[in-house]
């Protein structure tokens, strides 16, 4: 049916007289009517003609991935992820044409040899022609495997002064990493900061390991067993104080002790500060002079002569 336009009532007075002079003539009527169906053709077109549009960028949906992962195998997705669709209809309906009204997906199920998958698209319109870029979705399978590696950690800032970090209890100490072989073997270290700065007492805290490879970037695409880690840091307070020598006893009668001498005078301690603030020297009484008759040194353990909480720094 013509459409009501200046060209189509033109066309129809035409196709009026092609009609009226071909009444009585059988190869004028054939040929009035192809001449019709030309114009009328021509009179469609011209009002609502083909045209093509495209579209970028448009995610492509992945189907039946289990086909892959089920059996243990990893999927890399190298190319087709997002395309290009180019969609030939009429000017009516590509006018109107959105991307959410384009559903493309790969079916992976149907992987070829060359880890290839054909790329489809269903759109709800009357079309001529979608041409899809790149046509196919190309893609890289691995192995999945699982390693154990061990936690490290670094510190972020010092503690207060006159304080020290000992060091950390991590829990756990190692973790199982999983995923696409080649992503694993880039695991250089397992690492989690732990901020002490100003610290005066125990710092706790609980955190995700960092999966880093040897230039320090991390790495993706992998599972751990755990989510975080628990972190406990000690820290105790720190003093000097000072090496008594107080002796047992005396020499023998027919000897004389000239002098006594200490590799060291002072030394610090650590531990907890209810623990050290009763400090200030540490004495060395157990020595006993009676049985002495020559110069003799002495190898003494400082930690013999202190609380069991209480250590050398």
């Amino acid at each position: 049916m013509l459409r009501s336009s200046r060209f189509g009532k033109v066309v129809k007075k035409m196709l009026k007289k092609i009609i009226d002079s071909a009444t009585h003539n059988i190869t004028w009527k054939i040929i009035s009517i192809l001449i019709a169906f030309f114009f009328w053709w021509a009179v469609v077109s011209y009002e609502d003609p083909i045209r093509e549009v495209t579209f970028d960028n448009v995610p492509v949906d992945k189907v039946n991935v289990e086909s892959i992962t089920d059996n243990n195998y990893a999927i890399e997705y190298q190319e087709g992820e997002y395309v290009q669709v180019v969609v030939k209809a009429k000017k009516s309906i590509v006018d109107k044409l959105t991307t959410y009204d384009i559903y493309v997906y790969a079916d992976i199920s149907n992987m070829s040899i060359t880890n290839a998958i054909d790329i489809q698209a269903q759109v709800d319109i009357d079309f001529q022609s979608i041409n899809i870029y790149p046509a196919n979705m190309k893609v890289k399978i691995e192995n999945i495997v699982s390693a154990n590696k061990e936690v490290q950690y670094y510190f972020e800032g010092e503690v207060a002064e006159g304080y020290i970090a000992l060091d950390p209890i991590i829990t756990p100490n190692v973790i199982q990493v999983t995923g696409p072989e080649s992503q694993v073997a880039l695991i250089s270290s397992v690492i989690v900061p732990i901020p002490i700065a100003q610290a005066k007492k125990d710092v706790t805290l609980y955190y995700a390991p960092d999966l880093l490879d040897s230039q320090n970037n991390p790495v993706s695409k992998i599972t751990t067993n755990i989510s975080e880690v628990s972190i406990t840091v000690p820290v105790e307070m720190t003093k000097e104080v000072g090496i008594v020598f107080t002796p047992i006893g005396k020499v023998p009668e027919e000897y004389r002790l000239i002098s006594t001498l200490l590799s060291r005078n002072k030394v610090v301690i650590k531990g907890k500060e209810t623990a050290i603030q009763g400090i200030d020297n540490i004495v060395i009484n157990d020595i006993i002079l009676n049985e002495i008759v020559m110069n003799t040194e002495l190898d003494l353990f400082l930690e013999n002569y202190l609380p069991s909480s209480v250590d050398i720094v």
